[in-house]
């Protein structure tokens, strides 16, 4: 039997939905492709979803806690969930790694949300990105 996600390459999910615990429907199939390989990473924003507060730390901090919070799902051992945010804004927040695994590796990147309220900003997102990667390592802009 031929095993999932071999020969398929690298493949990174940009998935967004409003909140985790409402619409994130499809959690365990998701899971399942990371389990067997099919998605090689996973990336997950969700635009309407504010984490809880941490507790109180007993140790000082030695740097200014950074501005976007980012919280990792324990049951996904690859990836990034953005706690508050868009799926073009986790595009933007690994563009060079992205550029690099489509342009140069050939990987697949798959985006999945709201077409109608999403798609022209995730666009407009890849164009910068792929305009900037070109311009920085080739000398001329995405067309």
């Amino acid at each position: 039997e031929e095993r999932k996600g071999e020969g398929l390459g690298k493949a990174w999910l940009f998935f967004g939905c409003r909140h985790p615990d409402h619409d994130y429907i499809y959690r365990d199939e998701i899971q399942s492709f990371l389990d067997d390989r099919t998605l090689t990473r996973l990336s997950v924003s969700f635009s309407r979803y504010t984490p809880p507060p941490s507790p109180p730390s007993l140790v000082t901090p030695t740097h200014s806690p950074s501005p976007t919070h980012t919280l990792t799902n324990p049951t996904c051992h690859t990836g990034t969930v953005t706690s508050r945010g868009y799926v073009q804004d986790a595009l933007r927040l690994h563009w060079r790694e992205v550029c690099v695994w489509m342009v140069e590796e050939g990987a697949s990147v798959y985006v999945c949300g709201d077409v109608q309220n999403m798609a022209r900003d995730v666009h407009q997102a890849l164009r910068s990105m792929l305009d900037r990667y070109f311009l920085e390592r080739k000398g001329f802009t995405y067309k």
